[in-house]
């Protein structure tokens, strides 16, 4: 007797879908019988579902399965005896997980003793104090005293910071990511900005990080904050880490999983090497000068404005008359997002899950109260404010009208200008707790956050150390949207300009860095 699929599900309670997925994979049907646009299945394809759901119920895996039904040496038994081995193994495997996480607990417990704010702070002022010692310490033995006294001279202490970022600004992954690349521990590293999230840190530890156009990138994976601002980009030792991590991660094309994601079929190193002279670089009196902005990234603007002029370049001046109004736009538009992106983390479907909750409410307000932090809950806060019934128009409606505004400037000047100028960040790197007020945090995104809001590249370029911190400062480009290939040439010229940043003894010999 031979069945139809339909028939075959019904016998045996198994889905049509799943016996197509059995049959196209071969599993099913070593040589089944088709008459018309129907297969038949006949006796021998019964009985050989049954070994399979013999062996799915036992937990096998199908190329397993698979193996065994086709040996023609095949033995239920032996095959069942050698699948209890290696559930024992597993059993084994598991108990020793269960051992180390119950190890991981007892270690969380004593963590746990050094949560009050103070006694943290203390626990970790001694750590770095310790480091630093030990550093100092291992690079006299290796490199004698009188090259290590010449170093912190010359450099005050600042490369030992600026590669491993312990005494100042670093505790943000992407900053993390930055140090890594200073470091020499990577090549290059990936992270997303929204308003600066990469250029900053790459401006802080002395690298280069580089903000795509909107689009140019695929954020299929990406846990957005802001839909209309993230974007994917890289950090890298020098520009040409940058335009080569650049055409790996445009490769691909067009991203069908990302409907913003466009097809940027380009070779981002072809035109590294090509002059800038007779192109002109647009800049800002009005940015340079800006309330905040520290005397060392003042002379590092007219550092990297010199060396333009020095390669032939043009320098013009550009006005943004309404780029006072980005960061306003943004703390509108980001939050609002953020509201409506992060909603899905509610401990049911993302993100995490608050235990042993006794209703699905209690679940959801503390698996967001628990897995988010302060930044996010705030931004969140926000959001769900600024779109309230009576409010969205008053802020969410001008934050797009001072959008449009700010992208019609761009245009603008990008008429007049092939790049523009201007700071990455108002200062270089902060102590840890020296800038506490969120307010003050979100000011020094001054400079960065108006590429997101218009949607332009942009990349942060290293010019050299701060003569009065010692600390890395770095100038910013920035490009019309999809010049990605210009902006890499520009930055390049700066880059060979500017030289290479001292490299800390501990890392010399790690490669990327400029001839």
């Amino acid at each position: 007797m031979e069945y139809t699929i339909q028939e075959l599900s019904r016998l045996s309670g198994v889905t049509t879908r799943a016996l197509r997925w059995y049959d196209k994979i071969g599993l099913l049907t070593p040589s089944g019988r088709t008459e018309g646009n129907y297969r038949l299945y006949g006796p021998a394809e019964v009985d050989r579902l049954q070994d399979i759901l013999y062996y799915r119920a036992l937990g096998v895996e199908l190329a397993r399965i698979r193996a065994c039904l086709d040996d023609p040496s095949f033995d239920r038994l032996s095959t069942l005896r050698g699948h209890l081995a290696a559930l024992e193994g597993e059993r084994d495997r598991l108990q020793r997980l269960i051992d180390s996480g119950r190890e991981t607990i007892r270690t969380q417990e004593r963590d746990e003793m050094m949560s009050d704010e103070k006694k943290f702070e203390a626990f970790k002022r001694q750590a770095l104090e310790e480091y630093g010692r030990t550093y100092e310490a291992e690079s006299r033995k290796t490199y004698g005293d009188s090259e290590v006294d010449q170093m912190l001279s010359r450099f005050k202490g600042a490369s030992q910071e600026r590669y491993a970022q312990w005494e100042r600004l670093g505790a943000e992954i992407l900053e993390k990511l930055s140090a890594a690349v200073a470091a020499g521990e990577v090549w290059y590293a990936v992270g997303t900005d929204t308003g600066g999230s990469i250029r900053q840190p790459a401006s802080f530890c002395g690298v280069v990080g580089m903000k795509p156009t909107y689009g140019a990138v695929s954020r299929y994976g990406v846990v957005a904050f802001g839909s209309s601002l993230d974007q994917v980009g890289p950090f890298g030792r020098t520009v040409a880490d940058v335009a080569l991590a650049m055409n790996a991660l445009t490769a691909g094309g067009r991203d069908p999983m990302d409907s913003t994601s466009q097809d940027v079929n380009l070779d981002f190193l072809e035109h590294l090497d090509d002059p800038v002279e007779g192109r002109c670089v647009g800049y800002m009196p009005a940015l340079i000068e800006a309330t905040g902005i520290t005397h060392e990234v003042r002379e590092a603007m007219q550092a990297a404005m010199d060396a333009f002029e020095a390669a032939g370049a043009t320098l013009k001046e550009v006005e943004l008359p309404h780029i006072d109004a980005a960061i306003s736009a943004y703390y509108v538009i980001g939050p609002c997002e953020a509201f409506s992106n992060l909603a899905r983390f509610d401990g049911v479907r993302y993100g995490y899950q608050e235990p042993n909750c006794a209703t699905l409410a209690s679940q959801s307000s503390l698996s967001r109260a628990h897995g988010f932090g302060a930044e996010a809950k705030r931004r969140q806060l926000l959001g769900a404010y600024l779109l309230s019934s009576g409010i969205y128009d008053e802020y969410y409606v001008h934050a797009l009208e001072a959008r449009t505004l700010i992208t019609q400037d761009y245009k603008k000047a990008f008429d007049q200008v092939d790049a523009l100028l201007m700071p990455a960040a108002p200062r270089t790197a902060f102590h840890f707790g020296e800038m506490s007020d969120p307010t003050q945090m979100y000011l020094s995104d001054m400079f960065t956050i108006s590429s997101n809001i218009a949607g332009n590249g942009s990349i942060s370029v290293p010019v050299g150390l701060g003569h009065d911190s010692g600390m890395p400062v770095s100038a910013q480009l920035q490009t019309p949207a999809f010049h990605d290939r210009t902006l890499i040439t520009f930055a390049h010229a700066l880059e060979k300009a500017a030289g290479a940043l001292p490299v800390a003894p501990r890392f010399a010999g790690k490669g990327g860095y400029l001839a």
